[in-house]
């Protein structure tokens, strides 16, 4: 539990690039030294239109997930539920009924109180769940060069 406290103090006091830089670190160490059965993806579903995809999660009260960086501005709405969100903009908390633009470039931790259904919407011709996230997610080896080629704050 000290660990969760030291956590939350460290995130809660970083902005900019070195937060984005301190939750790398720590979805690294997460995922060197986690035991894999604590380790879970959140069950997605999947929705199509023309030129639009929509991604459902569910995330159970408790959990604890890092979110991928995407290359595009999209939409997100909280269905239901409440968590709170820590971001290199600080820490918000988010409920049910609320939608806001996710900027590119944006890396979180969000911290479900109550269970979550969150939905992202996004402008994409694709329909293959590979090929969308080629074309959406910036991968984690490339995420220094992603923000600097798009003049978001970097550490050098």
């Amino acid at each position: 539990m000290n660990e969760l406290v030291n956590v939350h103090e460290t995130l809660s006091s970083l902005t900019g690039a070195d937060f984005v830089d301190c939750l790398y670190q720590l979805q690294n160490h997460i995922i060197a030294n986690a035991d894999p059965s604590a380790l879970i993806d959140p069950p997605i579903k999947h929705y199509f239109a023309p030129n639009i995809y929509v991604r459902e999660m569910y995330a159970p009260a408790g959990s604890v997930i890092i979110g991928e960086m995407h290359k595009t501005e999209h939409i997100c709405t909280v269905i239901s539920g409440r968590a709170t969100i820590y971001s290199e903009h600080g820490k918000v908390e988010i409920k049910g009924g609320q939608t806001f633009v996710s900027p590119m470039g944006a890396k979180r931790l969000f911290v479900i109180e109550e269970d979550l259904v969150f939905q992202t919407v996004h402008h994409t011709k694709l329909t293959d769940l590979d090929e969308i996230r080629k074309e959406l997610l910036v991968p984690d080896e490339e995420f220094q060069k992603f923000r600097l080629a798009n003049s978001l704050e970097v550490n050098l």
